[in-house]
């Protein structure tokens, strides 16, 4: 899951029941693949001191895409 790093849950967050939105298979990939190596390529190519609300993660969008890429989704099927 896609997570901000506000430090803060969200308001749908706290009112969701524990567990919901789980995925098995994608909870199995994340544990299979060492995802190290993919952030120490990518970590750099987003600029961290840029004004405004803090952006998502390099690889969580990385992993999106990925995840895009295996399914065949189109991007309103990502989101």
């Amino acid at each position: 899951m896609a997570v901000k790093r506000t430090g803060q849950p969200s308001f749908v967050k706290a009112l969701m029941p524990k567990g919901a939105g789980a995925n098995a298979a994608l909870d199995r990939l994340a544990g299979l693949v060492k995802w190290y190596p993919f952030e120490k390529l990518i970590g750099h190519l987003r600029d961290e001191g840029s004004p405004g609300r803090p952006g998502y993660p390099v690889l969580v969008l990385f992993r999106a895409v990925l995840l895009q890429s295996l399914y065949g989704l189109s991007e309103r099927e990502l989101e």
